[in-house]
């Protein structure tokens, strides 16, 4: 069943893949950024679901602070959970792939393996790995 956060992000879960197909739709505002990764973060540890497929089509910029936030706070208590694994789908639009760039560039590749996809199916095989 598909979870959805102020219309801005829904998420549905392929139990058949493991996989949580998270779907950004638009702009959130910091405390909807902030309760759409800790709901994340609850479904993967409430399903044992610990690959993401983030997709950033819709998504916009994300706040210097709600960077640093996602970076310093929720990161590590989402991969000491046991995230592992997301595969980002592009955003067409430019600042907000320099802006999920710049989050990606600060994590440990050896703690979560993250790529870069330009459509669906070629990300939900690379999770499957």
């Amino acid at each position: 069943m598909p979870h959805s956060i102020d219309n801005v992000c829904s998420f549905s879960i392929d139990k058949a893949s493991e996989i949580i197909l998270m779907q950004w739709h638009g702009y959130a505002t910091s405390s909807q950024f902030r309760a759409i990764c800790e709901s994340m973060l609850q479904l993967m540890k409430e399903h044992n679901i610990w690959r993401v497929l983030a997709d950033t089509t819709h998504m916009k910029m994300i706040s210097m602070e709600d960077q640093k936030w996602l970076d310093n706070e929720w990161l590590p208590r989402a991969i000491a959970a046991g995230y592992e694994k997301c595969a980002i789908i592009v955003s067409p639009d430019y600042f907000t792939r320099v802006t999920v760039d710049s989050v990606v560039s600060k994590i440990d590749q050896n703690q979560l393996e993250i790529r870069y996809f330009d459509d669906v199916s070629a990300a939900r095989e690379w999770l499957a790995r």
